[in-house]
């Protein structure tokens, strides 16, 4: 995590509520205050929490995770989940916890590939205090003809794998995991065994079971700030109007993660009782606010903001037009080698 202050706590207190059992939280270069407050999260033993630095040309996300990779609490586990903080478990009804999902899984499944949906900013501009999940509730439709929609994240047994991945874990040598989609339905063996797809467009794929609510965006202010921080495994990579352009589908409502918030408030409650908890959050809450007020003395920085407002809903593209362009994209990439 970098910079994640306002949304941190939520994110812990949504998975706690869904059943994760621990967190090995990673923070790099905070000055909202994010690293202090996972320092409090580990005196209450939810979290272990590890300050990075960058070292080499490697990604310091990839870093993090080798150094995770290594670690007992990890090899030990019997799932482990990979994740952003802005990527939110839905659990499907009836179910309430992983525990749950796992036990209406197939018996012998190694990795679930959760898939994405994107959620736009639902017209929201002004950056709230706000449970993310309750806020932004409009949604890419699920099966939009966009390959960036159709990425996912793997919750997967460790021991069935050699190496962790930021999408999926990397398979052992002479092994054929056996992965499942977000409906318990066992996907191809020659996905299984490609461990550089990473998405699964073009694939027949289900969220009965899971999905997981990818909020990239947030409000328009937010998405400035996400922007002076960057991704954390291309930092090379800029995050602008082509970036919004790209996620900011408010086509379809889809509030069926609300039947967790009951239980992710009365979490998140329970961590702010913490008065050290507290305090942080709504400092890192004004950090934020400061933050955006001092880039709005840039003018490039206000035509932006003034952009991603008038750009209030992308259109889902046409499914040929989509094909076509995709097609190019992979023309291009030949060519260019």
């Amino acid at each position: 995590m970098r910079n994640e202050g306002p949304h941190c706590l939520e994110w812990i207190a949504h998975h706690l509520a869904a059943g994760v059992g621990h967190f090995l939280v990673y923070t790099n270069d905070c000055d909202d205050g994010t690293d202090r407050i996972m320092d409090v999260l580990q005196q209450t033993g939810i979290v272990t929490h590890f300050r990075t630095k960058q070292k080499g040309k490697s990604p310091i996300q990839w870093q993090s995770l080798k150094h995770a990779w290594e670690l007992p609490r990890l090899k030990n586990a019997d799932w482990v989940l990979i994740s952003d903080c802005d990527e939110f478990i839905n659990l499907r009804a009836p179910l309430n916890s992983l525990a749950d999902l796992v036990e209406a899984l197939p018996d012998d499944t190694d990795a679930v590939a959760m898939s994405w949906r994107l959620f736009g900013n639902s017209g929201q501009i002004e950056m709230r205090d706000m449970l993310t999940t309750d806020r932004f509730s409009m949604a890419a439709p699920e099966n939009i003809s966009l390959p960036l929609a159709h990425f996912f994240k793997s919750l997967f047994r460790p021991r069935a794998f050699r190496q962790p991945g930021v999408h999926r874990p990397k398979r052992r040598k002479d092994t054929v995991p056996v992965w499942v989609d977000g409906s318990g339905n066992r996907l191809p063996d020659g996905f299984a065994k490609q461990d550089g797809r990473i998405n699964l467009f073009g694939l027949p794929h289900g969220s009965d079971l899971v999905q997981l609510n990818h909020y990239s965006l947030r409000s328009a202010e937010s998405f400035l700030i996400k922007r002076s921080r960057g991704l954390p495994n291309h930092t090379e990579r800029e995050i602008g109007l082509g970036y919004w352009a790209e996620r900011n589908f408010n086509t379809q409502k889809d509030t069926s993660i609300e039947r967790m918030s009951v239980e992710t408030q009365r979490k998140l409650d329970e961590l702010r009782l913490i008065p050290e908890l507290d305090a942080l959050h709504k400092a890192a809450f004004a950090a934020h606010q400061e933050k955006f007020n001092k880039m709005m003395e840039n003018r490039d920085n206000i035509q932006l903001f003034w952009h991603l407002a008038l750009c209030a809903n992308s259109q889902p593209p046409d499914n040929n037009l989509a094909r076509t362009q995709i097609n190019r994209i992979i023309k291009a990439q030949h060519t260019e080698k």
